[in-house]
């Protein structure tokens, strides 16, 4: 939705990388933590991300996340336990955005994906897991309106492009694309 044509922020880098060279400072650190504990007790995700904006027309970035679901009870038809599993994601992505014209700005980032074996904890079965390159493709647009401050930006991502996990299991592909309207008053 409209997050890939939001103001940049240290997340872009996860969501749509031409919003990196809009970043207002030189440096930006930003480290997140997201315990799941609705889902599982055991399920979180920690992301640690920098990004450098050469103070011109690009910046760069950094991010690596980790996420588990911790272990994972697999039930039958009749809801009888039958194994547990375990398994964990890491990502290690660069990105960089620049700016190709007064109001268009684009991005780029490439992912290294390692999925830990899928282990089933009952009998110790390795059951998948391996790893993926991918990356990431954003444009964003400002349409300037009446003045400098009211305006309406367009951006777009297609994101996951790339090889197969352990060569047998696609990554997911998204394209998104999302507006937003600026007045000037709230930013």
């Amino acid at each position: 939705g409209a997050g890939y044509a939001l103001d940049a922020d240290i997340s872009s880098i996860s969501s749509n990388p031409a919003r990196l060279d809009m970043l207002d400072w030189q440096h930006h650190v930003a480290f997140d933590f997201l315990p799941f504990t609705s889902i599982t007790k055991d399920a979180k995700k920690l992301g640690l991300k920098y990004a450098y904006s050469t103070g011109g027309t690009s910046a760069f970035s950094f991010g690596l996340n980790y996420y588990t679901p911790g272990n994972i009870t697999l039930r039958n038809d009749v809801g009888a336990d039958m194994q547990t599993i375990k398994q964990s994601d890491y990502a290690l992505t660069f990105g960089y955005g620049m700016q190709v014209g007064p109001n268009t700005f684009l991005g780029t980032s490439l992912r290294y994906l390692y999925q830990s074996n899928l282990i089933n904890l009952t009998d110790n079965n390795v059951i998948s897991g391996g790893a993926a390159v991918g990356g990431d493709i954003g444009v964003l647009h400002n349409f300037v309106l009446t003045d400098q401050l009211e305006r309406i930006r367009l951006g777009a991502s297609i994101q996951n492009i790339g090889s197969k996990l352990n060569g047998s299991i696609y990554q997911p592909m998204n394209f998104s694309i999302g507006a937003t309207y600026s007045n000037g008053f709230f930013d």
